[in-house]
């Protein structure tokens, strides 16, 4: 019976409905949703929600505006660099470990609150998983997990609307679970896929990379979800604590 419920109760917190697909490019390889699109940008990959064509061609009608909000709402995003001295995970610990300072839609500038920053193995390599609250768009939690291979330096962040951010957790936990870094060579590198060369400073997300996300200010109703979303992981750590301790 503790089986039973330890099995319902993980299901209940980490399997995602719905079919997912394999991205891949020339240095990375994971699981995302099926309706989601990755391109190239900037030299990252940003991948999230597609907006169908005829939305594309006709955006004002309702279910488009739907479509399009949506498709703000979270967000893949992937870089790739020459590895320098300080691309190791200690100087990626301190570097996504710091607070940040964005500036907010009122002009003036909000930081960012460290939800985590520890060392997690994923496919027996290492990575750096680093959270914020409104390090890159405000009322936006971005998790950041950065690794070294070869003379590789990988960085890809997953970042959500803490309104929504329950609704994408379970999507964001798959492909995390299935990262895999496929190479480690730089010369099997697409070089358009490659970040900036400045080896002066650790891997990032490219600048302004979320413009066109529209981050907004807090309601009444973000309040909400993001309470509901710490008392969510709050519940869901006590179940797991309690099933072990009745265990021993």
């Amino acid at each position: 019976m503790k089986m039973l419920f330890l099995f319902f109760f993980l299901n209940l917190i980490f399997i995602t409905p719905g079919n997912a697909k394999v991205f891949k490019n020339s240095y990375i390889s994971f699981e995302m949703p099926s309706r989601w699109n990755c391109e190239l940008k900037k030299k990252a990959w940003l991948c999230r929600y597609k907006v169908s064509k005829s939305c594309q061609a006709n955006p004002t009608t309702a279910p488009c505006k739907k479509e399009i909000k949506k498709s703000r709402e979270a967000a893949i995003v992937m870089a790739a660099k020459e590895k320098s001295k300080i691309d190791t995970l200690k100087d990626y610990r301190e570097h996504f470990g710091e607070i940040r300072n964005i500036k907010i839609a009122s002009g003036s500038s909000t930081q960012s609150k460290i939800i985590h920053n520890k060392i997690v193995g994923i496919k027996n390599l290492k990575w750096v998983d680093c959270m914020h609250l409104s390090s890159e768009l405000p009322h936006y939690y971005t998790r950041y997990l950065a690794t070294i291979k070869g003379n590789i330096a990988v960085l890809i962040s997953f970042t959500a609307h803490k309104k929504h951010y329950t609704n994408y957790s379970n999507l964001f936990f798959k492909s995390i679970k299935s990262l895999n870094v496929t190479t480690s060579e730089l010369s099997k590198v697409n070089k358009n896929e490659l970040g900036s060369q400045v080896l002066s400073r650790p891997i990032d997300i490219p600048d302004e990379f979320f413009s066109d996300m529209t981050p907004s200010e807090p309601t009444e109703g973000d309040r909400l979800s993001s309470l509901l979303f710490g008392l969510s992981m709050a519940l869901a750590a006590a179940g797991i604590f309690i099933w072990f301790k009745k265990r021993k």
